[in-house]
Parts: structure tokens; C-alpha cells; sequence
């Protein structure tokens, strides 16, 4: 949910960024789901043989984000179409087959991925190298401090300290 500060804030202080947030910090169901598919998309394209599905999800999940930055001014909005070109990128091989299945109604063969390595030894350690390297990426950029500075934090405590009053 947004800040106590930013509820007490008028909406014409919003800056367009501010308002972005706020809606979506106002809605956990939305902000879980959203989160939620951006995540399935990223592990299915750790796996080679759900590479497609994750792609597919990963451009839709990527173009809703782009297109809330470009509306809402958020300041990433290079780094967001860059993740959409590339889940596009990843999507190219395929475009064909997707486009003859879901347009054309026409049957296609199924797709035999190439293995990254001609031993599967060594197939095994780069899905290990990948998962493990997503891993620490997301341990790493967590906020795990949990500190009570800020401004909002003290109106939490004032708050917390007149309920205990009473």
C-alpha cells in the first residue's frame, strides 16, 4: 500500500509517476498478479523446452510495462523497451509457426530446441550457472534493512503510539 505521507498528500502535488504508483500500490491483487507473471515469464525462459511460452509472456508482460512508463513518465523507460526488443528478440525464431497456428489455422511440426552444448553434462551446468546467477541477482537487490527513519515511519510510530494509548 502507499505511504501514510503520500495518502495524506493532495492529488494535485502528484507528480505522473507518483500517481502510477499509488494506483498500483493501492491494488495488492494487481500488483501480485502483474508480479506474478513477470516472474512466471522469467523462469520459463530459463528452460529451453518453455523458452517460447516464457517469451510470449515476457512481451506482453514487458509491452503493459513500457507503455505505464512512456504514460506515466517513470524514468526507465529505455530499460523497459529494451527487455520488450529482446523478449521479441527471443520470440523471432518463432514468429512463423505462431503466426501459421494462430492466424493461418494451419498445422506446423513441432520445434526440437538445439541443445547449447553437444554433451548434456555441460548442459546441465549452464541451467545450474543461469539459475544460480538469477538467484543471487534477486538476493542482491532485495532491501532487507527494514529501518524506521523515514518521515512516513514516524507517522506510523505516532499513529501506533496513540492506539497503544488508549
Amino acid at each position: 500500500f502507499p505511504f501514510l505521507t503520500r495518502l495524506l498528500e493532495p492529488y494535485g502535488n502528484f507528480s505522473p509517476m507518483g500517481v502510477l504508483w499509488s494506483f498500483i500500490g493501492a491494488s495488492p491483487a494487481y500488483e501480485t498478479c502483474v508480479g506474478m507473471a513477470e516472474l512466471l515469464g522469467g523462469v520459463l525462459l530459463v528452460l529451453p523446452r518453455t523458452t517460447l511460452l516464457g517469451a510470449i509472456i515476457a512481451a506482453f508482460d514487458m509491452t503493459q510495462v513500457f507503455l505505464l512508463n512512456m504514460t506515466y513518465d517513470v524514468p526507465v523507460k529505455l530499460f523497459s523497451f529494451n527487455l520488450l526488443l529482446l523478449s521479441i528478440f527471443l520470440l523471432a525464431p518463432d514468429l512463423r509457426p505462431l503466426a501459421n497456428v494462430l492466424l493461418l489455422n494451419r498445422a506446423v511440426e513441432p520445434s526440437h530446441p538445439a541443445a547449447l552444448f553437444r554433451k548434456n553434462r555441460w548442459n546441465v551446468v549452464a541451467l545450474v550457472v543461469q539459475i544460480a546467477s538469477v538467484v543471487r541477482s534477486e538476493l542482491t537487490n532485495r532491501n532487507w534493512s527494514g529501518d524506521w527513519r523515514g518521515p512516513h515511519c514516524r507517522i506510523a510510530r505516532a499513529l501506533i503510539f496513540a492506539r497503544d494509548a488508549k
